[in-house]
This record gives C-alpha cells, structure tokens and sequence, in this order.
C-alpha cells in the first residue's frame, strides 16, 4: 500500500501503538502515513474543553507522537497545525530503511518544548479559565432572559451536552436548540431538558439570542441566521474565543 490516511479517527483508537504498527506493516516500502489529531497545545491554549468528551479518549503533543512513531519505524517528513476541531495536528510519516525527521519536523518539535505545554502554572489555572468562560457565557444569557428575550442555541453536536453542563445551562436558561439535522429534532439535549426543534418552529420576526454550540461551523451558520432573520439578532460565538456579534 502506497498510503494511509486518517483525519480525526485516532483519538478514538484505544490501542495507538498497536494501531501505528499495524500501518507500518501494510505499507510498502517508501509508503507513506498522514493524519490529523486532536492537538493538547491548541485546546489548553483555546480552552476549547468541550471537544474532550466520552469519544475521544486521548489528546497529544508532537513530541510523544514523533517518539512513538520514530519507535514504530516510520521517519517524519513534516508536522504542521491545521484548524480542524479547534486546532488539529497533522503528520506526514514515511516508511523507510532509515528513520529521520525532516528540518522543519524538529523546528516544530523544538518550537513546542517552549509552548504553554510544558507551562506548570498555566496548566494548573486552565480549570480556572474554562469556570470563567463558563460563567461569562451564562450571566450574557440571564441578562438577555431579565429583558425577556427569547434565548436559543444553535447545533446540537455532541460536545453541545459537555458544554451545557460545565456552564450550568438548561431549559431554565435556553428555550430551545434549533438543528438542521432532522433526526434530531424532537428529542432533547442530555440533561438539560432542553428541545430539539427545526427552524420552521422559530418566529423569525421576534429579536432574539444565538448560542451557536457547533461553534466549528459557526461562518456557514450565521450567514443562514443572517439570511432568515428579519430583526436584530444578537449572537455568541461561546469558542475557541468568545465573540459577541449584533446582526
């Protein structure tokens, strides 16, 4: 096999050894290994703790995958950080006779042994700073339900429950989430009591609040916002950095 791809599938994988092994052993010789990870440095640094949940079982810096790697006999071509679920690794490995990582690979490695992740103080308030977002996010949302504005979501991805719960929001404060996916409509978010309803179930004449919770697609849902609603509409955008936008 000439190559193996993988984009955000390995954080799922609870044998990654076992797994690097595996490709190393179907691809040929001068084959090559490329994949995308979730990167530990991007969600520390962008807070954007609702991505680790249930599913994912790890996240990872460069160093540990370039000494896994170099150990399973795949050499490092290059490294580089893409935007992918708030930040995302991707590697380029070869399957050669003698392993080697490329200049720019161990620029990037050195590069990130002076990064935030190797921070002891910074690592210890990173609870602290998700607590704060949290509550930022939530007393924006009383506010809007004291003037008695209707408060909504939008997307109802998995993440949506873990952020829900660490920012203590629920039917009390959201009135609904609003999903484009019909199979999801008519249930509810986990633990919040909060329903899942179509577009077609919101007056687009009232002025309301937007919680987009699948912030990753948050571009391509305000510009539908935009689109169906006739009237000021004030949204926020909770993560990788919170944004409060007036439409």
């Amino acid at each position: 096999m000439d190559l193996v791809t993988s984009q955000n599938v390995l954080a799922h994988v609870d044998d990654l050894k076992g797994t690097f092994k595996n490709i190393f052993n179907i691809l040929k010789e001068g084959g090559y290994l490329v994949f995308e990870i979730g990167y530990s440095k991007n969600i520390i640094e962008s807070i954007t703790f609702d991505t680790i949940y249930h599913e994912h079982i790890d996240y990872h810096h460069a160093n540990s995958l370039r000494r896994l790697l170099c150990s399973t006999g795949f050499s490092i071509v290059s490294i580089d950080v893409n935007k992918i679920q708030g930040g995302s690794l991707r590697i380029l490995c070869k399957k050669s006779d003698n392993i080697s990582i490329s200049n720019l690979a161990n620029k990037f490695l050195f590069d990130e042994k002076k990064s935030l992740l190797y921070d002891k103080n910074l690592l210890n308030k990173w609870p602290q700073n998700i607590y704060d977002v949290c509550n930022k996010i939530k007393s924006i949302i009383l506010k809007e339900k004291l003037k008695q504005t209707p408060c909504y979501a939008y997307g109802a991805p998995t993440k949506a429950t873990l952020f829900l719960k660490m920012c203590k929001i629920s039917h009390k404060e959201l009135d609904l989430v609003i999903e484009d996916n019909e199979f999801k409509m008519g249930k509810f978010l986990p633990k919040t009591g909060i329903p899942i309803v179509g577009f077609d179930q919101i007056d687009f004449e009232k002025p309301a609040l937007i919680v987009i919770l699948a912030w990753n697609f948050s571009d391509d849902i305000i510009k539908k916002i935009k689109r169906l609603f006739r009237v000021p509409i004030k949204v926020i955008i909770p993560l990788p950095e919170l944004k409060i936008l007036n439409l």
